[in-house]
């Protein structure tokens, strides 16, 4: 009964971002478990301890502990707990950027839960492969098999996974430019986490609804939705998260150019992360902080927190943000013209986004390639790349990237300055606001707006 106990606590302790103490609560368990002789419950120590490991982001004990608990429960012949490894494993090599190999495990987990009739355990399959599809930029087929786990969900009457499901399929719209859309469905995923009073559900709702506005311009909406979002973290004691809220509080007055409340911000987040020892989130923040120090053109700051995030997303193996931070070192050299670091730096973020199958990691390094060429005044190169970004945008039927990339094209071609390039300038920009009108991308919208303003 201690050690049930001590489990129950634990998850508590987890979801509340005390991990440290979650996991004394489990070794504890472990060792009684051990005296006992109890494989049931020695397993179910080692699966939730692997749980506190991935919200530490620590991937070898996460993999370590989950590897154990399938030696107790392949000796009592319990599959189901088998099959919740497995997907734990799946889980590991996903963070590992290890997309193929995470799908083997998802995929031996489904089965296993196929056999077993688990319902529930075979939705959350779905969700999980989803999840790895959509970091391979194949949203199409990601979708596809959400709506198999939403159908799975609805038939378990699982209100908790049906709303999952719905948050995360506005995501995939998000990444596909779509924000329309994707409003739509994080609007009826917060509806329904409201009427079931699952307050953190409710809190990451308002922050992925926060999200879009965010895209839309609306900064005023999206900074209250970011705060409704902290204040329920803060009274539910959700620690972890508030860091999330206030790394994206941060965004906002970034873009609002308020850049004294956006670190203050940022650095809150910071100070959380770093204090619960979540590696991920302290390399995306120093990777923002590292952003900012670069807009204020203070280039040693930012130099500075990039090269920790550096460190970190290498130490951790989150190619995805270690992809983002090459891009951001590269703008930094850019500007101090140290142009051999630039290349470097963009050939380490192209290769890495091109062996990982992060395709929109590979678009936004084909960008920055495209902007290193026109401050090089090499515009035919710079064409090149843009073309490059623009196929890549069209692979993953990116409408945002489409329009990124006709803009861009257009200011190469105004750079270029010929008679012939010029009569087609004024239909590239009409054709990129076109897609961010459809697309609801204000801010795009308004930048669009301005070179053809500035250009046309």
């Amino acid at each position: 009964m201690l050690v049930r106990a001590l489990l129950g606590r634990a998850d508590v302790l987890n979801v509340m971002g005390e991990n440290t103490s979650a996991k004394k609560d489990l070794v504890y368990g472990i060792k009684k478990s051990e005296i006992v002789e109890d494989h049931k419950l020695l397993a179910d120590c080692f699966l939730h301890l692997s749980y506190v490991h991935h919200s530490l982001s620590q991937y070898e004990d996460m993999y370590r502990a989950s590897t154990r608990a399938i030696r107790s429960y392949r000796k009592i012949r319990n599959y189901e707990g088998i099959a919740n490894c497995y997907n734990i494993i799946g889980l590991v090599y996903y963070a590992k950027d290890s997309y193929a190999r995470s799908l083997v495990y998802h995929n031996k987990s489904l089965k296993i839960n196929k056999r077993l009739n688990y319902i529930e355990g075979i939705a959350t399959n779905y969700v999980n492969m989803a999840i790895v599809y959509d970091s391979l930029g194949e949203y199409n087929k990601s979708l596809k098999i959400y709506k198999k786990g939403l159908r799975l969900f609805t038939k378990e009457h699982s209100r908790v996974g049906f709303a999952y499901v719905l948050n995360n399929m506005g995501t995939i719209y998000h990444s596909l430019g779509k924000n329309d859309t994707a409003l739509k469905y994080y609007k009826k995923a917060l509806k329904i986490r409201q009427e079931i009073c699952d307050n953190e559900g409710v809190a990451e709702s308002y922050n992925n609804v926060g999200v879009i506005y965010y895209a839309y311009g609306l900064y005023d909406k999206a900074v209250e939705c970011f705060y409704k979002s902290l204040l329920i973290k803060k009274k539910i004691g959700v620690t972890k998260d508030q860091a999330t809220a206030y790394n994206n509080i941060g965004s906002v007055y970034n873009a609002m150019g308020n850049y004294s409340r956006a670190i203050k911000n940022f650095e809150k987040a910071a100070a959380i992360w770093e204090k619960i020892g979540n590696l991920s989130g302290q390399g995306t923040i120093y990777n923002n902080l590292g952003s900012l120090h670069f807009i204020l053109g203070n280039y040693d700051r930012a130099l500075f927190y990039l090269n920790r995030s550096l460190k970190i997303n290498t130490k951790i193996h989150d190619m995805d943000s270690l992809v983002v931070c090459l891009i951001h070192l590269a703008n930094v050299n850019m500007m101090r013209q140290n142009l051999g670091n630039v290349i470097y730096c963009l050939e380490k973020a192209k290769k890495i986004a091109a062996k990982i199958g992060k395709k929109d990691s590979l678009m936004r390094a084909y960008f920055a390639y495209c902007e290193l060429l026109i401050m090089k005044k090499k515009f035919s190169y710079a064409l090149d790349y843009c073309k490059k970004a623009y196929r890549m945008a069209n692979e993953i039927n990116s409408q945002k990237g489409k329009g990124e990339a006709i803009l861009l094209h257009t200011r190469i071609l105004s750079k270029k300055g010929s008679e012939k390039d010029r009569q087609i300038v004024e239909n590239k920009y009409k054709e990129a606001i076109k897609i961010f009108e459809t697309l609801g991308q204000r801010f795009d919208l308004a930048k669009a707006h301005y070179y053809f303003m500035v250009k046309g």
